[in-house]
């Protein structure tokens, strides 16, 4: 606030970038804020222990409160064509990208491993090979797609289900007949264009049943 403050009563800044009107407005509220010595105003009090009570601490949030809010109208009114390089370093305020980067099919698939088998279920986590220790989802990646292979062997085909979750673990549940059978899991990322990346290596397990 008070890069903002100087900023705005720099000569030459306003009306250029802030109207009168909004000056005067939000010199009152920073008058408010810091007091006549710039030392006793509802900040300050909020702050010292012989003035600190539940009334000056809600005093300095509710003007805080209306301080944000009048910045935004002052630079919701700012036309971006009058912003300079400096006016945007000193009020920070980035300009916007007009063709935002496109975010790239991820480059590597996660690992797929088995977090719990219990009675026809498997709980299946997904974890990114390139930070272990974290379950979070690479940038840019929105989704996770699983494929999930029951081996019939013999003549009959397998059974080969995908689906799709943005959490980092999820469950796979059976019935009695696939008891015995092996299930194979892999898994890739997608981002928010639905574009996959390449597949992360098999884990298989076997559907049991605990009485």
């Amino acid at each position: 606030m008070n890069d903002a403050h100087v900023y705005f009563n720099t000569s030459g800044n306003s009306p250029r970038i802030i109207s009168g009107a909004n000056l005067v407005a939000y010199n009152l509220k920073i008058g408010a804020w810091r007091g006549p010595s710039g030392n006793n105003g509802v900040y300050a009090k909020s702050q010292n222990p012989a003035t600190r009570t539940e009334t000056t601490i809600q005093d300095k949030a509710n003007l805080r409160k209306e301080i944000e809010d009048l910045l935004r109208d002052i630079f919701a009114d700012i036309p971006n064509s009058v912003l300079t390089t400096t006016d945007r370093s000193t009020l920070h305020l980035p300009a916007r990208d007009e063709e935002p980067s496109p975010v790239p099919a991820p480059n590597h698939g996660p690992l797929a491993l088995i977090d719990k088998i219990d009675h026809l279920l498997h709980k299946i986590r997904f974890r990114d090979p390139q930070n272990p220790n974290t379950k979070a989802k690479p940038q840019g990646v929105v989704l996770i797609m699983c494929e999930q292979i029951i081996v019939n062997g013999g003549q009959e085909a397998d059974e080969r289900n995908i689906s799709t979750t943005g959490k980092f673990l999820h469950t796979f549940n059976y019935v009695e007949a696939q008891v015995t059978k092996t299930v194979k899991f892999r898994a890739r990322y997608l981002n928010g264009k639905g574009e996959a990346g390449p597949w992360g290596p098999y884990v298989q397990t076997q559907v049991v049943t605990i009485s």
